[in-house]
């Protein structure tokens, strides 16, 4: 069985009250009670999808989608124009507008937040066969997807698909239009990519980079920059690291995972107020 949903995912940042303000401005949301002081974490107020959590990093941000690791977390939204109007509004930069996804009924827009982690904006139009996609509750709902980047697809997956029990929904060949912009690529260049769905109708993208991408730095203690660490629902508490950079944990409902002194986060408490 397929471990699953994404429950958060998790963002080092230079600043967790100011980056919990534009998550709260630009997608109306709202603070979880998190049990812990040293970190703010957000989500959609109707439940649906995976929070955000925010930790202080001494580390500089990546320049987005362009280091291995955990690259983007990707929400559902309603309306896609006035999701990126408000989040623009509230701090995000733009980097790619709304499109089309080729002949998919999705229409997707990619951001970045001040941790340099990239932030998928993704309208469903339809049913996209082979692939359950979330059913939308909030304006903005949360995490159903989280982008991994990779030198190496196949070795990236195997791992994702033993550790995680992931069943493989594609693998194909497509534009992905913020990595060649990142990358100074023509608009035509192609990149692999391949989807697993994890349970609840959530899933890891995994996107092969570019020879030109690197790993990404990490500071000598905390989290590293960026989006560090996805959470998944499980049955067994553990946590592994991916082979290029990224960590995933997997969490049991009944049971709050701590993870390993090498990957907490030695922050103080950041409060919104």
């Amino acid at each position: 069985m397929s471990a699953g949903p994404i429950v958060r995912v998790t963002v080092g940042v230079p600043d967790p009250p100011s980056a919990a303000r534009r998550y709260l401005a630009a997608f109306g949301w709202t603070v979880r009670p998190d049990g812990e002081r040293d970190r703010i974490t957000v989500g959609p107020p109707g439940g649906q999808g995976g929070d955000v959590r925010l930790v202080r990093t001494e580390g500089s941000p990546p320049a987005p989608f362009t280091t291995y690791g955990w690259a983007a977390l990707e929400l559902a939204v309603r309306d896609v124009d006035q999701a990126v109007l408000d989040a623009e509004r509230a701090g995000f930069t733009v980097l790619v507008p709304p499109l089309r996804l080729g002949t998919l009924p999705l229409r997707a827009a990619q951001l970045a937040g001040i941790g340099g982690e990239g932030v998928y904006l993704t309208q469903i139009l339809g049913e996209v066969p082979g692939f359950a996609l979330p059913r939308q509750r909030d304006p903005v709902d949360g995490v159903f997807i989280a982008v991994l980047a990779t030198p190496d697809l196949e070795e990236s997956r195997r791992v994702v698909e033993s550790r995680l029990g992931a069943v493989r929904a594609s693998d194909r060949r497509a534009r992905i239009q913020v990595l060649n912009h990142a990358f100074g690529l023509p608009d035509t260049a192609e990149h692999r990519l391949s989807s697993v769905r994890l349970a609840e109708r959530t899933a890891i993208e995994i996107d092969e980079y570019p020879g030109a991408a690197r790993p990404r730095a990490a500071p000598r203690s905390g989290p590293v920059p960026g989006m560090g660490v996805v959470t998944v629902r499980g049955i067994e508490p553990t946590a592994f690291a991916l082979p290029y950079g990224g960590l995933v944990e997997v969490e049991p409902a009944t049971h709050i995972y701590r993870t390993p002194v090498s990957y907490k986060e030695t922050i103080r408490p950041h409060p919104l107020t």
